[in-house]
């Protein structure tokens, strides 16, 4: 693993040595993962991954998703990919209580490798989540069911319905994808009014925001 131009993840990668050399350990693990997905030497990334499983033994919530993440995606040369290693990273941090381990296991459970597959489970983790109203936690439910099509556990919430709470809630990712749902036919008759109308939606909101993350 060569070291990558440093630019922006450089200074990040200063910014969190200079926050975890004064106790800051998220900001420690943050800086782990940054030297781990190519930020660092590989030297480095090899010390930075043994601190991310040190920190994820001794129960860190956020340390133990960052060790399903890498799981998830894989990282050349230090993480093979394997989604089961990261669903159980995923389901021992939703235990504890993280909002999002819970909706990367969700995904998991709904949309993920056959082996791996529990539809009513994952829906069910991923309504925990959102019955607060949290509109992102809606998009990415609907964008796991989607993802499954017809999959989908019987009785389950549709894609539709999951998009339609997250827009409701001000995203205006969520309209987009109502628009190719009906632009496309997935599930649905095509309609290229409603698509049209939803695209509409869309470009109407304020504030799109879609992210997914936090705790």
């Amino acid at each position: 693993m060569a070291t990558l131009s440093r630019g922006a993840h450089g200074k990040a990668l200063e910014y969190y040595r200079r926050a975890a050399g004064h106790g800051d350990v998220l900001a420690r693990l943050k800086a782990d993962e940054l030297l781990v997905r190519g930020t660092g030497t590989l030297q480095e990334a090899q010390a930075a991954l043994a601190d991310i499983e040190r920190l994820a033994a001794m129960g860190l919530i956020d340390a133990i998703v960052v060790v399903g993440d890498l799981a998830r995606t894989g990282v050349a040369g230090l993480v093979p990919a394997d989604e089961r290693a990261a669903l159980a990273s995923y389901l021992l941090a939703a235990d504890k209580g993280s909002r999002t381990a819970t909706l990367r296991a969700g995904e998991i459970l709904i949309s993920g490798l056959p082996a791996n597959l529990d539809p009513a489970r994952g829906v069910s983790m991923m309504l925990s989540v959102v019955e607060a109203g949290d509109a992102s936690a809606y998009l990415a439910l609907g964008d796991a069911l989607l993802k499954a099509g017809s999959g989908n556990p019987s009785g389950a919430i549709s894609p539709v319905e999951a998009f339609e709470k997250a827009g409701a809630g001000g995203i205006s990712t969520a309209y987009l994808r109502l628009g190719d749902i009906y632009r496309d036919g997935a599930g649905v008759p095509v309609d290229g009014n409603r698509a049209a109308q939803y695209y509409m939606k869309a470009a109407g909101l304020d504030s799109p925001g879609d992210g997914t993350d936090g705790q």
